[in-house]
């Protein structure tokens, strides 16, 4: 899934993450529902379930990409295994639960709360993908409003919760079995709505940022960092003190990078941004690496050039020793991408750490919709 991260303030979160957990919950949800009435409503399998879905999710870029995870571990917190790792997960995840609650219930009814699981989590991750996803058919807002509802629903179905027949009898034992139903469920009902909260914020700003292209496209479009917008210019001087302009790369694409030293995200995605740069090279450069140090957030330039020898880092890197360029592409977090067109248009835009595969997508789909004429 290829969505924007969420950011407060200074702070990235990522984003499909945060989707991930919410349909996790969601999928736990779904489970509980599907044990209402029975003597025994074990969700610990489903917990794990979510739990063993994200390790797999997040550990498959050893399958995928080791050479980056050996050279920086971080990578395992900030990247994942793609496709294949999403499915791989889906098979690991749903397995374990076939298994365990086969061991307690019986094959049957496994299958029965499994799929539940899985329409509960597959409901609100797809639904997460139409709304929030540039890259999927379409954008409705709508859509938010019914996973919402959704959510509410089932939630309010979970509160509904009856003994069964046995606990009946036994009025005090029923009520004390509900009280503490209800305790177990106040910690994950607080996350799936604190989740939900997040989404519908990140839901809220595709939108605008959906009404905005649809602006840029009548015709209003102006200097500014987000999508749509024409790119604000900017001339630095790189490290051997020579001057290099944004507008010196008109013509070809241009992925647009800030960073600092001190940022240990920004560290985990240099070699992404390296080995990007090597492959345009060689395809004859049409697409172009430019690379902003903020450096009014340095200590010093000397610190930035060690960093670069230090790391083997060839791309052109430019110095913002006053901050002014972060400040018209309104950077407040860091790394910060913008990919920017032949025309000087800004297409794409994205927060936090971004692997080399989904670079290379984002720049290939740019390149694609909006080709240089040559």
């Amino acid at each position: 899934m290829a969505v924007t991260n969420l950011q407060l303030g200074s702070l990235v979160l990522n984003a499909e993450l945060l989707v991930v957990l919410a349909a996790g919950l969601m999928g736990l949800f779904a489970v509980r529902l599907r044990l209402r009435g029975r003597s025994e409503r074990d969700t610990s399998p489903a917990w794990n379930a979510i739990g063993i879905w994200i390790a797999v999710w997040k550990g498959s870029l050893l399958l995928t990409d080791a050479v980056a995870v050996i050279r920086q571990p971080l990578s395992l917190l900030y990247y994942d295994g793609g496709t294949i790792g999403f499915w791989l997960a889906c098979v690991c995840g749903l397995t374990y639960l076939q298994y365990r609650y086969g061991k307690m219930y019986g094959a049957a009814d496994a299958w029965r709360i499994t799929g539940a699981f899985a329409a509960g989590w597959s409901t609100v991750y797809l639904m997460a993908i139409i709304i929030l996803d540039r890259a999927s058919a379409g954008y409705a807002h709508w859509l938010g409003m019914f996973v919402s509802a959704t959510s509410v629903f089932l939630l309010a179905g979970i509160w509904r919760i009856r003994p069964g027949k046995a606990a009946e009898e036994d009025l005090g034992e029923g009520s004390a079995r509900a009280e503490s139903g209800l305790r177990r469920m106040a910690v994950p009902g607080a996350g799936l709505a604190l989740l939900l909260v997040l989404v519908s914020y990140m839901a809220f700003d595709q939108t605008e940022r959906l009404m905005e292209r649809i602006e840029n496209r009548n015709g209003n479009s102006g200097v500014g960092a987000r999508a749509g917008n024409i790119a604000p210019a900017f001339e630095l001087n790189n490290l051997l003190g020579e001057e290099v302009a944004l507008a010196d790369y008109k013509g070809r694409t241009v992925l647009v990078n800030f960073w600092t030293t001190w940022c240990r995200v920004c560290m985990t995605e240099m070699p992404h941004v390296q080995k990007l740069h090597e492959d345009y090279m060689e395809q004859g450069g049409d697409v172009a690496i430019l690379s902003v140090n903020v450096t009014s957030q340095e200590q010093g330039e000397e610190q930035v050039r060690q960093y670069v020898e230090k790391r083997s880092l060839d791309f052109p890197i430019v110095l913002d020793r006053r901050g002014r360029a972060a400040d018209d592409y309104r950077v407040a977090a860091y790394p910060a991408t913008f990919i920017v067109d032949g025309d000087g248009i800004i297409r794409e835009r994205f927060l936090g750490a971004i692997s080399y595969d989904d670079m290379k997508k984002r720049i290939e789909r740019v390149r694609d919709k909006y080709p240089v004429e040559q």
